[in-house]
């Protein structure tokens, strides 16, 4: 097996959590965000995306708990000569 080139497009994924600080039968209610992008190199994106956590963050009434951002690439795998 044969595997080639990273090949585009590839992309970003944020991932961002957010916790109530309200309390449901003693837990806090857990959020999880997903958004993705195939514009790998607009830094616009992350202003974006980082506008959307601060202004939750922002809110009495939860907290960011984490954020990370990953990068995704393509590679074709071929069969073997």
């Amino acid at each position: 097996m044969a595997i080639g080139q990273p090949q585009g497009p590839g992309g970003y994924q944020y991932q961002l959590a957010f916790r109530s600080v309200g309390l449901v039968d003693g837990y806090p209610v857990m959020f999880q965000v997903t958004a993705s992008t195939e514009y790998l190199g607009n830094p616009e994106v992350a202003d974006v995306v980082q506008a959307f956590a601060d202004t939750v963050h922002a809110a009495p009434e939860f907290v960011l708990v984490s954020g990370v951002r990953s990068t995704s690439y393509t590679e074709t795998i071929t069969a073997g000569a």
